[in-house]
């Protein structure tokens, strides 16, 4: 997939309101909060999406006209409960004048059409975060954007028109929050949030990564990935990129009850057995590029991670299902990467094929 950032500000306008529409759809309950918020706190009213205990998903959005914005938050909480409702992340448009100074941005496939919520990558608890290191860490929902001023790295967050839009923009929000408080900043300060705003991006904080022995393939500890909808594609199956981070976390699961998992900016997954290591490469399609992607991928990222580990790599090919039976044989016996496939149920569970016989 490409995308391109959408910058017409009539669109942008239009999207934002189309995103408090279809998320309103999902509104189960409104309740008068007190929410933390950048320079004390605000009471109003929020939209509870969904009942998962001290865990529900919120959402509240509002304009600010002397400021030329349109701010719209997210978090998790308790329906019912009287205490604060913390941010998990805020999305800021410009409503008059188009800037990329705002945290949030909307995308379009470039092929395809489609529309998607972004972050560029600003955010803030306590401190500014760098987004170097806020890309870094959340690499896998990083995608690359055209934009007017040249290309540009954002985090995907959702497709506009999922079916599981509720559970994506959750996923995604529990995993931007649980990233950036990860990263040693944490606080208890109910005003602390997890946000973008027009204030820059700061140089402060860091990630401690005990990882950071060499480059370009930079391990760290395992991280979450963003998943998103499902689509249809003929006449092979497949799965849109936005399920990568879906299948990833599925797999890691899997894995480290066998030993220790990692990943980084540029690995999917590695998984770090007693006596060897397994290097990942997970694609949403099996058609030829997509594994051609993926074998130059496994060759060049194995060296690093068998210099971090000190351990003999494996590579292990994931796909929806087998490509054709030549280059499947290339794959396995000239190449010899091991493949295994995934399927993907209706209610959104990743089973492998073959990852019980690695």
């Amino acid at each position: 997939m490409e995308y391109r950032e959408i910058e017409d500000i009539k669109r942008i306008k239009k999207l934002s309101g189309k995103l408090g529409r279809l998320v309103s759809k999902y509104a189960l309950k409104k309740e008068y909060r007190r929410i933390g918020y950048p320079g004390g706190h605000q009471d109003r009213d929020v939209f509870f999406l969904e009942d998962n205990g001290d865990d529900s998903l919120w959402y509240l959005s509002w304009s600010v006209a002397n400021y030329d914005k349109q701010v719209t938050l997210f978090g998790h909480g308790k329906i019912g409960a009287n205490d604060w409702l913390p941010i998990d992340v805020q999305f800021n448009f410009p409503i008059e004048n188009f800037h990329r100074r705002m945290g949030a941005a909307f995308l379009e496939d470039t092929e395809t059409g489609e529309e998607f919520l972004a972050h560029r990558g600003i955010v803030t608890l306590r401190q500014r975060v760098p987004k170097d290191k806020v890309l870094e860490a959340m690499a896998a929902d990083v995608v690359e954007v055209e934009t007017s001023k040249g290309s540009d790295e954002y985090l995907l967050a959702v497709l506009l028109e999922s079916d599981t839009l509720v559970e994506d923009l959750g996923d995604f929000c529990r995993r931007l929050r649980n990233t950036i408080r990860n990263m040693g900043l944490e606080t208890d300060d109910p005003n602390s949030r997890t946000d973008t705003d027009e204030d820059g991006e700061g140089e402060s904080g860091s990630i401690d990564n005990k990882a950071n022995r060499y480059s370009p393939v930079t391990l760290q500890d395992y991280f979450e990935e963003f998943s998103g909808s499902r689509r249809a594609f003929t006449p092979k199956k497949s799965f849109p990129i936005s399920y990568h981070g879906k299948v990833v976390h599925a797999l890691h699961k899997e894995m480290e009850m066998r030993g220790k998992t990692w990943k980084s900016r540029a690995v999917d997954l590695v998984a770090e057995l007693e006596n060897e290591a397994f290097l990942f490469e997970i694609k949403t399609k099996s058609d030829t590029q997509s594994v051609y992607c993926a074998i130059g991928q496994l060759t060049v990222h194995e060296f690093p991670v068998r210099k971090f580990l000190k351990k003999t790599v494996r590579k292990i090919l994931v796909v929806p299902e087998y490509p054709m039976d030549l280059l499947k044989a290339i794959v396995r016996e000239e190449l010899g990467i091991t493949i295994i496939t995934y399927t993907i149920s209706a209610h959104m569970k990743v089973n492998f094929l073959g990852l019980k016989d690695l």
